[in-house]
């Protein structure tokens, strides 16, 4: 996927960090499994290979984004296109869910982008 902000361009600075919720791997530390990070380079974009978790009603990630201009840190989720009624997607407005799926492309896998602002804003989550 790609970072964007809120007029389009891309963020090539930013950190995305992913828990996928029962996952056994990782790309951070040897002990804190589901715990994938990258960063986004040259056009926004950036790259994580998630094990797909299996775990029912809960996204294939939790999201949190770090970048220049955020004062703190944003929380979101992906979830994968083809998964039936989340509880958690069930609860944004239907207009704005396609903004926490991965669409499927060609050749396989998935793509995501988080837009930070505007239009096409990614839903941002509050977590209690």
């Amino acid at each position: 996927g790609r970072v964007l902000d809120g007029e389009g361009q891309p963020v090539e600075d930013a950190l995305i960090e992913a828990w996928v919720p029962g996952a056994t791997t990782g790309t951070v530390l040897p002990g804190l499994p589901g715990l994938f990070r990258t960063h986004s380079g040259e056009g926004g974009a950036f790259r994580l290979a998630l094990p797909r978790h299996g775990v029912a009603g809960e996204p294939a990630a939790y999201v949190t984004l770090f970048a220049r201009g955020l004062t703190k840190h944003q929380f979101t989720a992906v979830f994968i296109g083809d998964e039936v009624d989340p509880p958690l997607l069930g609860q944004v407005p239907e207009a704005r869910r396609a903004t926490l799926q991965a669409a499927a492309v060609e050749g396989g896998g998935y793509r995501w982008d988080i837009q930070l602002q505007g239009p096409s804003e990614t839903v941002f989550l509050d977590f209690a």
